[in-house]
């Protein structure tokens, strides 16, 4: 493993559409490991850990990996970050694969990071953040499924007329949300209840 912590960054465009590949590989090995667990949701106590260091040492390492990405970015692409920004808009929650196509990359790892050092968020919900999309608004998605909650009790047909007319986005299960452990629904023989009412 290379675990140079300072590598002199270059003052020439990394070229073509891979520059976030290039500036990913060009990183110290434990950089990119370490934001690579950090996304997956890792703790800087775990990490610090299995590196033998301490989770401050830790988190300076991820701020100059995210940092890099960043200056890469402002180098090779300095329109990315408002064509994120129109991307997102005011939407709840945007697919990541919409997104992805700002910025094509096989380090998927490095593009969440970016996305990420650029103000996108991923929606929250009652489960967590939701996998596989962006937003500038975090709370909004939770704010729509709050809205749903606050109608029940509804049949299966009226939930799928509710969720139309509150405006959750086509594109997120929103079935599998409402089937979540932690969903403030749950599914009776008549239609959708609210959980306290069970």
């Amino acid at each position: 493993m290379n675990y140079q912590e300072n590598p002199s960054p270059s003052n020439e465009p990394l070229g073509g559409s891979d520059w976030l590949d290039d500036a990913w590989q060009a990183m110290p090995d434990r950089w990119d490991t370490i934001v690579d667990r950090r996304l997956a949701g890792d703790t800087l106590d775990r990490i610090a850990e299995a590196f033998d260091l301490t989770r401050e040492r830790i988190r300076q390492l991820q701020q100059k990996a995210e940092a890099a990405l960043v200056d890469a970015q402002r180098h090779n692409a300095p329109d990315l970050p408002q064509q994120i920004t129109e991307a997102l808009a005011d939407h709840a929650a945007v697919p990541e694969d919409q997104l992805a196509e700002l910025l094509p990359s096989r380090a998927s790892t490095a593009r969440q990071a970016l996305f990420r050092q650029l103000g996108a968020s991923r929606p929250r919900t009652w489960s967590g953040d939701l996998p596989g999309h962006w937003t500038h608004r975090p709370a909004a998605l939770d704010t729509l499924l709050r809205k749903l909650v606050a109608l029940a009790p509804m049949t299966d047909a009226e939930t799928q007329q509710a969720i139309q007319d509150i405006g959750l986005p086509a594109h997120v299960r929103i079935e599998d949300l409402l089937r979540n452990p932690e969903s403030r629904l749950t599914h009776h023989r008549l239609g959708w209840i609210r959980t306290a009412r069970t």
